[in-house]
């Protein structure tokens, strides 16, 4: 199922996008306004590309490579998100930013690599 490659960027980008809206929404005091929304789009944009480029591995640590760089990608987004809305990072968005972290981090580890055949160079 063609799908299935992509389920480690899709899963990736959700959370990414749940978590800047967490940021935003604590930062913003309840309110999300343009610039929350921009830096939404951005997170999740960010974590699809980053995601879907890193070729999935098998192997010691390189296969921990899609859900290491995608947590990353991910709380980046919601620091990137939290920041330009309020202009500070608030407790709020630090306790948003690790959970986003931590919860992309196991989610994209325990979705499974799609075909590597697909995308595999020589």
């Amino acid at each position: 199922m063609v799908i299935q490659q992509y389920l480690k960027a899709i899963y990736g980008a959700v959370l990414a996008g749940l978590g800047a809206l967490a940021a935003a929404y604590t930062q913003g005091h309840g309110h999300i306004g343009g610039l929350g929304i921009i830096g939404i789009v951005a997170a999740i944009i960010g974590a699809l590309g980053v995601i879907w480029a890193i070729p999935g591995m098998s192997g010691n640590v390189v296969k921990y490579g899609k859900a290491f760089y995608g947590a990353v990608t991910a709380a980046l987004g919601a620091l990137a998100t939290a920041y330009a809305v309020n202009g500070h990072i608030g407790y709020q968005a630090v306790v948003a930013i690790a959970i986003t972290f931590v919860g992309a981090l196991g989610v994209i580890w325990g979705v499974p690599n799609g075909s590597l055949g697909a995308r595999r160079t020589a």
